[in-house]
């Protein structure tokens, strides 16, 4: 596998469905580049919505900090996630 190539998989996780969107559009033919990208993508909108959710219940008096714990929480199950899939992206495999 090519360096650029890695360095466009790895950009495409960094930068979650904004760079996913770059390489998916401008990539037509590699296959791999592609379903990462979409992996992107979809991994950044899962995790936008959800926080967006929560940011607002977060400011629910007294039920505000079990939100905002939430929230945390799924910020790091986010970032676990996203080290996976770079690591599995690096290496050439298809991660679903």
């Amino acid at each position: 596998m090519k360096t650029d190539y890695k360095v466009e998989l790895l950009l495409a996780y960094i930068f979650t469905f904004v760079g996913g969107l770059i390489i998916y559009f401008l990539e037509k033919r590699d296959r791999l580049l592609r379903f990462h990208a979409m992996q992107s993508i979809l991994l950044g909108v899962v995790f936008i919505i959800p926080s967006i959710v929560l940011w607002i219940l977060s400011w629910i008096p007294f039920l505000g900090v079990l939100f905002t714990v939430i929230r945390s929480l799924l910020g790091i199950a986010w970032l676990a996630l996203t080290i996976v899939c770079i690591v599995k992206s690096w290496n050439g495999d298809m991660y679903h």
